[in-house]
């Protein structure tokens, strides 16, 4: 997959219909659009914790790279690849933000 259609597939894990929804054909733009649905802490269908997992999906599609790390100790790992940036972004939106996944037994996140 493109890193384009790994972002597509994680920000529909995300928002769900509020993604199908967006009508911006243009990538980022409909990644904005459905960030900015309704305010954080009404009764939209968007947590904190979906805008933030949106916004990493934002600065990934805007080709800023990430640091895989280690959750528990911290220590960088290596440079994220676009699927693992995704991952943690499905995990930010489900986990409280947090955006902790397992690689190989290793709970890791990105920076």
């Amino acid at each position: 997959m493109t890193t384009n259609q790994l972002i597509a597939v994680a920000a529909s894990k995300i928002a769900g219909a509020a993604w199908d929804d967006a009508e911006s054909t243009d990538l980022v733009a409909r990644l904005n659009e459905v960030r900015n649905l309704s305010p954080a802490g009404s009764d939209g269908d968007l947590t904190q914790a979906d805008r933030d997992a949106i916004d990493t999906l934002i600065c990934l599609a805007s080709g800023e790279k990430f640091t895989l790390c280690n959750y528990q100790t911290g220590e960088s790992i290596r440079q994220a690849t676009d699927a693992e940036v995704c991952d943690c972004a499905v995990a930010q939106s489900s986990d409280g933000g947090v955006g902790a996944f397992a690689i190989e037994g290793i709970t890791c996140c990105v920076n």
